[in-house]
């Protein structure tokens, strides 16, 4: 057991401009650790419906090789997957903030090291090969593990996608060295090569893995492929709309048979995956450059790529397959697309009590966003889209055992486990800010409403914001924002600024202002 102890609390609140589906978000504090700081950090974050307070455990294991990765519920504790292959055991925090992580003998069978010898000298992203996500199915007694990742075939120079799985009881699962009887329940076909047919350019298009399960009872197991790559226009195959591969799509694998129903086609990198108790099925994927997905799953359905997409060719203002640019015609239509992309990752329904304004909300993973986006429905219609800044890219979410939500994110400077719970301090900085987000914002410096935006505001000139058009009377004040200026402005600005446009009455309590102006001074400007 690796105990890893809590360390120095500070406060957090995120800025976030624009409308939904291209809303800017904007750090107002770095707080990830530097190196040979503390492993642990705590910070409070505002959201429309909860206080969330987060607790942020840096390199909780090594640093994995390759990306990916995933999280699973296992009885009272979790399982965390690294894209590596790699199995530890861990529970929710200790009340001290302690997080016990135990690596366990059993591993997943992907084998990147043989990939990494065969790609020596092409240029690829090599730490693409990699596992994806991992399942479990629990009786009192057992577990039944569920895995997706990466195989090399050495005899023929290609990979695949492999699903494989492993039943242990729960005293093999804690032995140093576990008899793993790995047997293969789904492999994806074609096996690629990493040279692209007709000019033999090296290629790995390991990215778009998909490799998302979910179970449907004990039987059935949901997975996506992803195609990687293989669109007919990175690679010149476009694999998604073709029926003799599986690449692009989602199948249903009958765990007593090993059979494979297809569910969906058109796909491109559907990386989320969800099954609810009410049958309906939820996907996200990666579009090109904008384009992203949230997907309704209907059996049959045909979701379009690569022939369709609202994103459009990574250096170019189009997408060169769609006969109407800017449309989805003739396929299934995405429930929601974000443009820009925020590189969808996991999703998950909010079911549990924890969060319990957020019920039966989906969460979205987001790595080029490095949020939660929360998803409110009104049938198949999204009627709230709000990111949730986290600071890191969210690779994989579950629900825990208390109602919290679990994180993990496995790149540099990670990887991260992120415990999100419902905060209840409403005297910190951050929770009183709120009271000025109807004018101000944290955000760039420069993302003014109302008011202007107040990040990095401390410390530096007064009414200096560029493009914000301060009134004449903070303009004559001069000088800087010092503890004791921030003090007196929020006290009263009519009197520390006669003539000021601003007609808030100010704040009485003098320790809510002092946790405001020490609040202030944890945010920056990026201006």
């Amino acid at each position: 057991m690796i105990p890893v102890r809590s360390g120095v609390r500070l406060l957090l609140i995120v800025g976030v401009i624009g409308a939904a589906g291209g809303a800017h978000l904007a750090y107002a504090l770095d707080y990830l650790p530097r190196e040979g700081a503390s492993d642990v950090r705590e910070a409070s974050i505002r959201s429309n419906l909860h206080g969330i307070h987060a607790r942020f455990y840096r390199r909780p294991v090594p640093l994995p090789l390759q990306t990916g990765g995933a999280l699973a519920r296992l009885w009272d504790d979790y399982l965390l997957a690294t894209g590596d292959g790699v199995l530890y055991r861990f529970s929710d925090p200790d009340d001290d903030g302690s997080l016990r992580m135990r690596r366990l003998g059993l591993g997943i069978p992907t084998n990147p090291e043989l990939f990494r010898k065969a790609a020596d000298g092409l240029n690829l992203q090599v730490e693409w090969f990699r596992v994806a996500d991992i399942e479990t199915a629990l009786s009192a007694d057992s577990v039944r593990l569920y895995a997706t990742y990466h195989v090399w075939n050495e005899s023929t120079r290609c990979f695949t996608m492999r699903l494989s799985g492993v039943r242990l009881s729960r005293a093999e699962l804690e032995t140093p060295a576990p008899k793993a009887d790995w047997s293969t329940l789904f492999e994806s076909t074609p096996c690629l090569p990493i040279e692209l047919p007709g000019d033999g350019r090296p290629h790995f298009g390991g990215l778009q893995i998909g490799g998302r399960m979910a179970l449907i009872g004990r039987d059935t197991l949901l997975v996506t492929v992803g195609d990687h790559e293989f669109d007919g226009v990175t690679a010149p195959i476009a694999y998604s709309q073709d029926s003799t591969a599986s690449y692009g799509k989602i199948f249903a694998i009958d765990l007593k048979t090993g059979s494979a129903q297809l569910v969906s086609t058109g796909h491109r990198n559907p990386q989320g995956l969800f099954r609810g108790d009410d049958g309906v099925i939820w996907s996200t994927e990666h579009g090109p450059r904008g384009g992203d997905e949230l997907n309704r799953i209907r059996r049959g359905g045909n979701y379009g790529w690569p022939r369709v997409t609202y994103g459009v060719q990574y250096d170019t203002f189009a997408w060169p397959f769609n006969t109407r640019q800017g449309a989805h015609d003739g396929y299934e239509q995405p429930v929601y697309a974000w443009v820009p992309s925020i590189g969808v990752s996991s999703l998950i329904k909010v079911t549990n009590s924890g969060f319990n304004a957020w019920e039966g909300d989906l969460l979205v993973g987001s790595m080029r966003g490095t949020a939660l986006w929360r998803m409110r429905l009104d049938g198949d219609r999204v009627v709230v889209a709000e990111p949730i800044p986290l600071g890191v890219r969210v690779r994989d979410v579950i629900e825990g055992h208390s109602g919290n939500i679990i994180v993990w994110d496995e790149q540099h400077p990670g990887p991260f486990l992120v415990f999100l719970s419902p905060g209840t301090d409403n005297s910190s900085g951050s929770a009183l800010f709120g009271m000025c987000t109807g004018c101000h914002t944290i955000g760039t410096g420069a993302s003014h409403g109302i008011g202007p935006d107040l990040a990095g505001v401390a410390g530096g000139p007064v009414a200096s914001k560029a493009g914000y058009n301060y009134t004449p009377a903070l303009r004559a004040v001069g000088g800087t924002w010092t503890d004791e200026r921030l003090d007196r402005f929020l006290e009263n600005p009519s009197s520390f600024a006669p003539g000021t446009s601003m007609r808030y009455a100010g704040v009485a309590d003098a320790r809510q202002r002092r946790a405001l102006v020490q609040y202030l001074k944890t945010t920056r400007s990026s201006r």
